[in-house]
Protein backbone atom coordinates (compact mmCIF):
# COMPACT_ATOMS: atom_id res chain seq x y z
CA UNK A 1 0.00 0.00 0.00
CA UNK A 2 0.95 3.72 -1.02
CA UNK A 3 -0.11 6.64 0.55
CA UNK A 4 -0.02 9.16 -1.71
CA UNK A 5 -0.24 13.68 -1.70
CA UNK A 6 -0.32 16.35 -3.72
CA UNK A 7 -0.97 17.01 -7.35
CA UNK A 8 0.69 14.06 -8.96
CA UNK A 9 -0.83 11.51 -7.13
CA UNK A 10 -4.45 13.26 -6.63
CA UNK A 11 -4.60 13.74 -10.56
CA UNK A 12 -3.74 10.17 -11.41
CA UNK A 13 -6.35 9.39 -8.64
CA UNK A 14 -8.81 11.52 -10.44
CA UNK A 15 -7.97 10.25 -14.23
CA UNK A 16 -8.08 6.19 -12.86
CA UNK A 17 -11.30 7.08 -11.53
CA UNK A 18 -12.44 8.37 -14.69
CA UNK A 19 -13.53 11.65 -13.62
CA UNK A 20 -14.58 14.38 -15.26
CA UNK A 21 -13.44 17.19 -13.16
CA UNK A 22 -11.03 17.63 -9.97
CA UNK A 23 -13.39 16.44 -6.90
CA UNK A 24 -11.52 16.24 -4.04
CA UNK A 25 -14.09 14.37 -2.31
CA UNK A 26 -13.58 11.88 -4.35
CA UNK A 27 -10.25 11.70 -4.40
CA UNK A 28 -9.22 12.22 -0.49
CA UNK A 29 -8.82 8.46 0.84
CA UNK A 30 -9.63 6.72 -2.39
CA UNK A 31 -7.96 3.69 -3.74
CA UNK A 32 -6.03 2.88 -7.36
CA UNK A 33 -5.12 -0.86 -8.25
CA UNK A 34 -1.42 -0.29 -9.08
CA UNK A 35 -2.23 -2.27 -12.60
CA UNK A 36 -4.78 1.06 -13.29
CA UNK A 37 -2.42 3.50 -11.85
CA UNK A 38 1.05 2.05 -14.21
CA UNK A 39 -1.60 2.41 -17.11
CA UNK A 40 -2.90 5.97 -16.48
CA UNK A 41 0.75 7.10 -15.93
CA UNK A 42 1.42 4.93 -19.39
CA UNK A 43 -1.23 7.17 -20.55
CA UNK A 44 -0.64 10.69 -19.78
CA UNK A 45 3.18 9.58 -20.87
CA UNK A 46 2.26 9.38 -23.78
CA UNK A 47 0.07 12.23 -25.09
CA UNK A 48 0.37 15.43 -26.01
CA UNK A 49 0.28 18.83 -24.02
CA UNK A 50 -2.82 19.50 -25.63
CA UNK A 51 -4.42 16.57 -24.10
CA UNK A 52 -3.38 16.57 -20.97
CA UNK A 53 -4.60 20.33 -21.11
CA UNK A 54 -7.82 19.13 -22.15
CA UNK A 55 -8.32 16.22 -19.08
CA UNK A 56 -11.03 17.78 -16.84
CA UNK A 57 -9.41 17.10 -13.58
CA UNK A 58 -5.97 18.21 -14.75
CA UNK A 59 -4.81 21.53 -12.98
CA UNK A 60 -3.75 24.19 -15.83
CA UNK A 61 -0.32 24.46 -13.69
CA UNK A 62 -0.18 20.50 -13.61
CA UNK A 63 -0.21 20.27 -17.60
CA UNK A 64 3.48 20.69 -17.81
CA UNK A 65 4.93 19.02 -15.29
CA UNK A 66 2.22 15.51 -15.05
CA UNK A 67 4.30 13.95 -17.26
CA UNK A 68 7.52 13.85 -15.04
CA UNK A 69 5.64 12.78 -12.46
CA UNK A 70 4.09 9.74 -13.82
CA UNK A 71 7.50 8.55 -15.02
CA UNK A 72 8.19 8.94 -11.02
CA UNK A 73 5.48 6.67 -10.37
CA UNK A 74 5.55 4.23 -12.91
CA UNK A 75 8.91 3.80 -12.17
CA UNK A 76 8.39 3.42 -8.69
CA UNK A 77 5.86 0.86 -8.93
CA UNK A 78 7.71 -1.49 -11.54
CA UNK A 79 10.87 -1.54 -8.31
CA UNK A 80 7.62 -2.12 -5.72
Amino acid sequence: TWVGLAGTMTTLSALAQGLTCYDPAAIHLSRVPVDQLVAVCERLIGMTRAERAALGPMHEGRVDVIGGGAIVVQELAREL
